[in-house]
């Protein structure tokens, strides 16, 4: 196992597992409100803001996907998949950086926490496009 093989474990570790539970934990208290406001076709900021967590849950399965794959086979694990796995980690990305521009308007910090997912998002897309192996 090469040194960044090992470098996307303890970005799995340290970076992704707590994110997953915040993640998880958010779309739990969310889940309620937002299947009411969708049954009521109602659209406004809260309901925006509750979107946020599944959304960034499923961004985050199709990262962990992506990084078991690398883990397990390397950069073949990377370019063998169908593109479905990179636009829902692309998708989860979207949705960090959304959740940042709520945090900056003053919506409250929390939902700046998806930020750190780019980092392993962005070294396995760097891993996908290198040479060798």
């Amino acid at each position: 196992m090469n040194a960044s093989r090992r470098i996307a474990i303890l970005e799995a570790v340290l970076i992704l597992l707590p994110l997953t539970i915040l993640a998880a934990l958010g779309t739990l208290w969310s889940g309620p409100y937002l299947a009411v406001a969708i049954a009521d076709l109602r659209f406004d900021l809260l309901t925006l803001v509750s979107a946020l967590g599944p959304a960034g849950l499923l961004g985050l399965i199709a990262g962990w996907w992506l990084l078991i794959r690398f883990i397990r086979q390397g950069q073949a694990g990377l370019r063998a998949p169908s593109r479905l796995p990179w636009i829902g980690a692309v998708l989860g990305a979207i949705t960090a950086i959304a959740g940042a521009a709520l945090a900056l308007s003053g919506q409250g910090l929390i939902f700046a926490a998806g930020l750190p997912a780019l980092i392993p998002l962005a070294h396995l897309w760097r891993e996908r496009g290198r040479v060798y192996d």
